[in-house]
């Protein structure tokens, strides 16, 4: 008698997908903590790249593992019941962009956030340095605005690549899925 595949492969699934959410959430909030609206260190390329890489990196690394998973199962005789493989996983593609998704835009207000309590940091220190001279208090203030401002828009610009890289990857992901799921089964 075959075991049910349904069962054991939720439960790893939703397993899986809290852990790789934890694991973005942290490394994500960690790149925060190095994060600073200051005029002599403009770290553009750092706000830009590194988090596109880390939420990409994470996004592939479940959806492979999740896949290999899938050929474990189907090498233990587990088999899908009522229903198709592509139905089954494409359900698990969409649940994994949507809650992929949901977590970059919570990353996003983290970000921003942050990026408001680095902004107010920076002008309270150059406040208290140059109180005496308000012209080039002024100058810095404002230089440190353009920069912030520069940062709002590369995350809003991140926050929508990675959106769409996310929504658009589920026919990835199902593809993945099912072709190991049909792959496992060959080797029978």
């Amino acid at each position: 008698m075959k075991s049910n595949f349904n069962k054991y492969f939720s439960t790893y699934f939703a397993i899986k997908l809290i852990i790789y959410l934890i694991l973005q959430n942290t490394l994500f909030i960690m790149i925060l903590g190095e994060l600073s609206v200051d005029l002599d260190n403009d770290i553009t390329g750092y706000v830009v790249f590194v988090p596109l890489i880390i939420l990409i990196f994470v996004f592939f690394l479940f959806t492979f593992t999740t896949a290999n998973a899938i050929t474990k199962f189907r090498r233990n005789d587990l088999l899908i019941k009522r229903t198709t493989p592509h139905d089954y996983f494409k359900v698990k593609a969409i649940l994994t962009s949507v809650f992929f998704s949901l977590n970059d835009l919570f990353l996003f207000f983290k970000f921003r956030e942050h990026l408001l309590s680095a902004y107010n940091e920076g002008m309270k220190k150059i406040s208290m340095l140059n109180s005496g001279n308000s012209t080039y208090r002024d100058k810095l203030l404002n230089d440190l605005e353009i920069l912030r401002d520069k940062y709002s828009k590369c995350s809003i610009a991140i926050v929508t690549v990675i959106l769409l890289f996310h929504l658009a990857s589920v026919l990835f992901s199902e593809r993945t899925m099912v072709g190991k799921y049909y792959n496992a089964e060959k080797v029978h």
